[in-house]
């Protein structure tokens, strides 16, 4: 979901959409928000959109829940995307990872959250460019070290996309989470 305007439309017609566990239609209920805490500061923002499958009074439904996250969140972290892909970004124009993460992020997060989240991009490398390539071929990259072949290929998809965080609009794009 790009917006809380897409999550609004997928609440409306939830009676008309198939249960990704069970296939049954017509058994969602908007369950609830999911918030959490903004990325700079402590005020609340919504993250995504809650769906149950009913099974109650003998409806057809699996009783399972899932979620909705906007595209713009990272599931489990407090960390945006926009966020992620400056760190990234900082890193590979040269900047250690402790002086892009403080650029990316500012004082909002511990400097261990930013060497996690390298741990997890760099874990989830492989199975990101397998999706990227069912897309599209990687575009012609010069430099040799592999999370640069990838910020290209993420920059060529998104291009066609028109937005501006790439990590966004894979999320967007494939519906899976960017870290796995």
């Amino acid at each position: 979901m790009r917006d809380g305007s897409e999550l609004e439309v997928l609440r409306r017609n939830s009676k008309l959409t198939a249960c990704p566990h069970c296939g049954q239609i017509g058994t969602l209920n908007a369950h609830g928000w999911l918030r959490g805490y903004g990325a700079k500061g402590s005020a609340r923002v919504e993250r995504g959109r809650r769906f149950y499958c009913s099974d109650r009074f003998r409806r057809a439904g699996c009783g399972r829940t899932f979620s909705m996250l906007l595209a713009s969140f990272l599931g489990g972290f407090v960390v945006v995307t926009e966020t992620l892909w400056s760190f990234v970004t900082g890193v590979l124009r040269g900047l250690s990872r402790k002086a892009a993460w403080a650029q990316a992020a500012g004082t909002f997060f511990a400097g261990s959250t930013g060497y996690r989240l390298w741990r997890r991009i760099q874990l989830a490398q492989v199975a990101l460019r397998a999706r990227l390539c069912e897309v599209s071929p990687p575009p012609a990259c010069e430099d040799a070290v592999p999370l640069a072949q990838l910020v290209q290929h993420l920059r060529a998809v998104a291009a066609a996309e028109e937005r501006e965080c790439p990590f966004a609009v894979f999320q967007y794009r494939f519906q899976q989470h960017l870290l796995g």
